[in-house]
């Protein structure tokens, strides 16, 4: 088969770019091994079950560069290609678990690409789809890992009750786990469920924590979890809550050396939303304005609609200073924006 015509099976030619990216990381082999098992003309084996990892890896490194709109209908894809080898496919204990891990994955990562547009009931159904496929495969740390987004959902709604139920059940897994990448963010999802709650103590006591964990990864944390210390993700995190619970000098303190991460336009928009945030509330409204500027490129170039809203929100706490040239300056780069998105 034709590398043009798998992209065609496999429904990633609507991705674009993307899709293209995704197949130049298979082999030629692995590119026959997975035409065969799309038409149902061979066997899955353990290359197969591989490929598929391959692919799956490489949507969640797609995701950090391009966002959910673009990854989203590649990764459905391959998840109802998966979900059909698992009911036509006779295969042996080990290979069956190992493909039956490769559709939690897939499951949970379409969940969180649901929850970066904001998809609450569609990211929550396939959440659930991924923790009966942890569960079944006897996965602790890809258990934890889906009560955790789950946690970081319920808490972006604002239903913080849910968001703490998640986040205690995920460090319930991950006690049980070998990953303390996972255990920081288990206690990272409390953290954020207790500082919006008003517990700031609590919130600040579970952020300690969570940074305690990620200082200190095992040798054997599952690879889906790279982002968390190649994306400098706990100090992005710290700042968050930092500006909950009201310290923004202490945002400042920790991004005033902080480098953007090559690769990570949502992380590196949300580092210049928090600072933003945390000189808004100093009325330091020239820079606050000055870093949601730095944010529009890197937000327009994303597609995630959780990065839009947090820019939102800070945007409306310069509301007070609406005249000023600084923010009247951001408001006309913003128009200018949205209007060539518009036209594109």
């Amino acid at each position: 088969m034709q590398r043009r015509e798998l992209l065609f099976e496999l429904s990633l030619a609507p991705g674009g770019l993307p899709a293209l990216h995704l197949l130049r990381h298979l082999t030629p082999d692995e590119e026959s091994r997975l035409a065969r098992a799309v038409h149902g003309q061979g066997r899955v084996d353990a290359a197969t079950v591989a490929a598929i990892e391959k692919l799956t890896a490489r949507c969640r490194r797609l995701d950090d560069t391009y966002g959910p709109a673009k990854v989203l209908p590649v990764v459905e894809a391959q998840r109802d290609l998966v979900a059909r080898l698992l009911k036509t496919h006779t295969l042996l204990p080990n290979l069956r678990t190992r493909l039956v891990h490769a559709y939690a994955e897939l499951a949970q990562l379409a969940g969180f690409l649901r929850f970066d547009q904001m998809d609450y009931a569609s990211a929550d159904q396939s959440f659930t789809s991924a923790l009966g496929a942890a569960l079944e495969c006897g996965d602790a740390v890809l258990t934890a890992y889906v009560h955790l987004w789950r946690s970081e959902m319920t808490s972006f709604a604002n239903q913080y009750a849910k968001g703490l139920d998640h986040a205690l059940a995920a460090q319930s897994w991950a006690r049980r786990s070998s990953s303390n990448l996972v255990r920081a963010l288990s206690e990272y999802a409390e953290a954020v469920a207790l500082a919006r709650t008003g517990d700031a103590t609590g919130g600040l006591r579970k952020l300690d924590l969570a940074n305690q964990w990620a200082a200190k990864p095992t040798p054997h944390e599952p690879p889906y979890l790279y982002w968390v210390t190649e994306s400098g993700a706990m100090e992005g995190s710290t700042c968050f809550v930092y500006n909950i619970v009201g310290r923004p000098k202490e945002v400042l303190s920790i991004t005033k050396a902080r480098q953007p991460k090559d690769g990570y336009r949502r992380e590196g928009a949300f580092d210049l939303i928090y600072q933003a945030v945390a000189l808004t509330h100093l009325k330091e409204i020239p820079e606050a304005a000055t870093k949601l500027s730095a944010a529009i490129p890197l937000m327009r170039s994303h597609s995630s609609a959780r990065l839009r809203h947090r820019f939102t929100e800070a945007r409306a706490l310069l509301n007070p200073w609406s005249n000023n040239v600084y923010v009247r300056a951001l408001d006309d780069q913003l128009r200018l924006s949205n209007a060539g998105a518009e036209n594109v």
